[in-house]
C-alpha cells in the first residue's frame, strides 16, 4: 500500500528512497560508532607485569617531588617552557620502568587515543587491535633483547599490558606512515645547522610530545622528540654530535616487508650506537630491515641521506653547502615523487639558493615556516613537531605546540646540560611564535 503524505504545499510519496534510507542508517551507525570508539570509552587492559630481576627493586623505589621536578631513582620529569622533559638513566629495564611511572598519565592518554583510532577504523570492533597485536608478536622476534627489556619495564611502570605496549611501539611499521622535511646547511658562520619536521594527518594525536633525554648504560646519551610511551626514534641527536631524522617513502607499496626490526627501533639503535655519519650506515647494515625508508644524518662536518630496503642500502653525501630530503627517493626506485613531496623539496632548495651565504638559525626557522614545508594550509596533513640542531655546540630547539608547530614557539636546549648539568642554555633560549599569515610561498 502506498501512503501519501502532505509536505508543505506539495505531496510526496511515502516510500523513502533507498539512497535516503541508506544515508540515514549510515549516519546513525557513524554516531553510534563514534560514541563507542571515543577516547573516553576506551578501557586499557593490564595484567600482572612480566617477571624481571629488577621488578621488586623498581616497584619499591619512591616517586618524589623535589621543587618543580618529579624524581624516580636517577631519572626525573620536568617542564621547560611548556615542553615535557624526561631524563632517563640506567639499564634498559630501569629506564623503561622510570618512563612508565613518570609519564603514567601522559602514556594513558596516548594509549587511549591510539586504541580509539584503531577501533574507529575497525568499525567499532576489537578486530583491528587483535590483528595488530598478533602481527606485533611476529615482529617481536627481531627486536634486540635490551629494547624488549625496556618495553617490559615500560609496561610494568605504566601498568599497561605488555602486548599492547609492544604493538603501539611497532605501529608505525605495521600500520602507520609519516611525511617529513629535513634540511642540513652550512651557515654563514661556517657551522652546520640541521632541521627535521615530523608531519602527519590532522587529528592524529600523538602527544603531548615529549623530549626524552637518555643516559643509557650502553651506547651514547641522546635526546629524542617522541610520543610519551614510544621508545623508538624519529628525531634525535646524540652526545657525539650526530643528528638524525627519519622519512617515509611516498607510494612504497610493499607486501609482507614488515618482518624485520621496526623502523623506529632500528633508528634507536643507530642514534644510540653510532658516532659518525659513516657509522650510521654501518649500524643500519647490521640488522634485518623491514619497510623501505630513508633518513638524514648530520654531524658538525658533513651529512648523508640513506635510502634502504631489505636488500639494499644507498647513500648520498652533502656535496655542496646544503642537503635536502622530503619523501621521494633519489637512489632507489621505491615509491614515486608525489606532488607535495616535490613541492617541499623544490621550495627548500629555492630558499637555500636564494639565501646562499646568508643562512643562520633565524633563516632556517623561516624556511621551516614556509607554507608548503609547514603544511600551514593543507586540508588533511599537519606539521606535528619540528627540531633544529646545531651539532657543534649540542644546542637544539624544539617546536611541539599545536600544528603547524613550526609557526609556534621553539624552546632551546643543550644536550650536555640536560644530560649532566654542564654547559649553558642556547642563545636564544626561545624562538618566538610567528603570525600564521606570514611566510607565504614566494
Amino acid at each position: 500500500m502506498t501512503i501519501v503524505t502532505s509536505v508543505g504545499n506539495g505531496v510526496v510519496n511515502g516510500h523513502m528512497e533507498n539512497t535516503e534510507l541508506k544515508f540515514v542508517l549510515i549516519t546513525i551507525l557513524a554516531i553510534l560508532l563514534t560514541g563507542c570508539s571515543s577516547k573516553e570509552s576506551i578501557k586499557i587492559p593490564f595484567k600482572n607485569p612480566l617477571p624481571h630481576r629488577s621488578l621488586y627493586r623498581m616497584g619499591s623505589t619512591p616517586l618524589e617531588r623535589v621543587g618543580k621536578e618529579i624524581r624516580f631513582g636517577n631519572s626525573k620529569k620536568y617542564q621547560k617552557k611548556g615542553v615535557t622533559v624526561i631524563l632517563l638513566k640506567g639499564s634498559p629495564y630501569e629506564v623503561g620502568y622510570a618512563r612508565g611511572i613518570l609519564l603514567k598519565n601522559e602514556i594513558g592518554n596516548w594509549v587511549r587515543d591510539r586504541l580509539a583510532r584503531i577501533k574507529t577504523k575497525s568499525i567499532g570492533t576489537s578486530i583491528g587491535r587483535k590483528w595488530m597485536i598478533s602481527r606485533a608478536k611476529e615482529v617481536e622476534q627481531f627486536i634486540p633483547v635490551e629494547l624488549k627489556e625496556e618495553l617490559n619495564g615500560l609496561s610494568a611502570g605504566s601498568q599497561i599490558n605488555y602486548d599492547l605496549i609492544l604493538m603501539l611501539n611497532l605501529l608505525e611499521t605495521i600500520a602507520h606512515e609519516f611525511g617529513c622535511t629535513s634540511v642540513t646547511v652550512r651557515a654563514s658562520d661556517g657551522r652546520m645547522l640541521r632541521s627535521h619536521n615530523q608531519d602527519g594527518s590532522k587529528g592524529n594525536y600523538m602527544g603531548p610530545w615529549t623530549l626524552a633525554i637518555y643516559r643509557p648504560t650502553k651506547g651514547y646519551g641522546f635526546a629524542s622528540v617522541c610520543p610519551p610511551g614510544f621508545i623508538g626514534v624519529w628525531t634525535a641527536m646524540n652526545e657525539k654530535k650526530l643528528t638524525f631524522g627519519t622519512h617515509n617513502i611516498s607510494g612504497a607499496k610493499i607486501r609482507n616487508s614488515w618482518r624485520g626490526l621496526s623502523t623506529a627501533l632500528l633508528n634507536r639503535r643507530i642514534i644510540q650506537y653510532s658516532s659518525t655519519v659513516e657509522e650510521a650506515g654501518e649500524t643500519l647494515g647490521q640488522y634485518l630491515r623491514s619497510l623501505p625508508r630513508m633518513f638524514m644524518v648530520a654531524s658538525p662536518n658533513n651529512a648523508r641521506i640513506y635510502e634502504y630496503d631489505s636488500k639494499h642500502i644507498r647513500f648520498k653525501i652533502m656535496a655542496s653547502d646544503y642537503l635536502v630530503l622530503t619523501n621521494h627517493t633519489h637512489m632507489l626506485s621505491w615509491g614515486h615523487e608525489y606532488p607535495h613531496s616535490a613541492v617541499r623539496y623544490d621550495q627548500a632548495k629555492y630558499y637555500l639558493d636564494r639565501n646562499r651565504n646568508k643562512m643562520d638559525l633565524n633563516k632556517l626557522v623561516e624556511l621551516n615556516r614556509l607554507d608548503n614545508i609547514s603544511w600551514a594550509y593543507h586540508e588533511h596533513v599537519a606539521n606535528l613537531n619540528s627540531t633544529i640542531f646545531r651539532p657543534e655546540t649540542l644546542d637544539f630547539w624544539v617546536a611541539v605546540d599545536p600544528p603547524p608547530a613550526t609557526r609556534r614557539k621553539w624552546v632551546g636546549f643543550n644536550l650536555e646540560k640536560e644530560l649532566d648539568g654542564r654547559g649553558d642554555n642556547p642563545d636564544p633560549p626561545v624562538i618566538p611564535a610567528t603570525d600564521v599569515t606570514k611566510h607565504r610561498f614566494y
